[in-house]
């Protein structure tokens, strides 16, 4: 934290304005607003979900677009009774897997794989994807990140740790653990990058096809699942220890209880970039 902070004082010594705005690609966003809710009310639900990302890349915190983004998709993703639908469906997720184990070797999209399991709860699924399955979804995160339209990233802040110094608190953008867009830009040349995507459901058909295979795969049922996020760590890079749910040891209406990770790189290719689960003391 405290070469962050060194960089914060610096800018701030520098004269920068914490509150002003970075220009932004000139976008009239009440016309794309308007027209993504006539797309919506039409029910074209993957147009409308388009422009409101969109919008989003030109401004991240635009509280309409995201509250009528989130909309969408609790329109095509209806949550269950409160408290049943994340027990029901770890019940029928395990009982499916349980399955495919029994079965030893299965058979999806006309590729053989086969199931492991080396925790109670962590599997491991071998032949999942193919080597050209793999590069086109690094082909894919690689055009999302170059083609980005936001003039530069967010700094965002994980850690109490960081967010408890008062000249980091001091300039956060409110509501949020990122810093505001001038000092971030003035940070983020100076720190390494992961890089997220998220693949809107509907708007990638090679992405669809393969949630379909998850699905029929492992009974990981697209319904309840989140939109496809495709990540890349640079050397050195890693994401810290957290967990993929929202709440620990409860049973939550609409809550995380699975994850299904996808490697696409081979281990000859890197050193390192397992998935450690410290409590457990393995890595995979």
């Amino acid at each position: 934290p405290e070469w962050v902070v060194s960089l914060i004082e610096a800018a701030l010594r520098e004269g920068i304005d914490p509150d002003s705005k970075e220009p932004v690609n000139s976008i009239d966003k009440e016309s794309v607003l308007r027209t993504a809710r006539k797309f919506a009310q039409e029910r074209n639900l993957k147009t409308a979900k388009h422009l409101y990302r969109h919008l989003l890349e030109h401004d991240p915190f635009h509280e309409q677009a995201l509250s009528e983004i989130r909309s969408i998709y609790k329109q095509e993703y209806p949550e269950g009774p409160r408290g049943t639908t994340t027990k029901n469906f770890t019940a029928h997720l395990f009982n499916a897997i349980r399955r495919r184990i029994k079965e030893g070797t299965f058979t999806v999209d006309e590729r053989r794989m086969q199931i492991r399991q080396i925790r109670p709860k962590i599997f491991v699924v071998n032949n999942f994807l193919s080597d050209r399955e793999c590069n086109e979804l690094i082909r894919l995160h690689d055009d999302v990140v170059r083609n980005r339209t936001t003039p530069h990233p967010l700094v965002c802040f994980q850690h109490d740790e960081f967010v408890a110094r008062p000249i980091i608190a001091e300039n956060l953008i409110p509501h949020t653990y990122c810093l505001r867009p001038a000092l971030s830009k003035h940070v983020a040349p100076h720190l390494n990058w992961s890089h997220s995507t998220s693949i809107f459901r509907g708007e990638n058909d090679f992405v669809d096809d393969l949630e379909r295979r998850i699905d029929a795969a492992l009974g990981l049922g697209r319904r309840h699942a989140r939109d496809t996020q495709l990540l890349s760590y640079i050397n050195g890079v890693s994401y810290n220890d957290h967990t993929d749910c929202f709440y620990r040891n409860a049973v939550t209406d609409n809550d995380k209880t699975a994850t299904f990770l996808a490697y696409l790189n081979d281990d000859d290719d890197l050193d390192g970039g397992d998935t450690v689960f410290s409590r457990l003391q393995i890595g995979v």
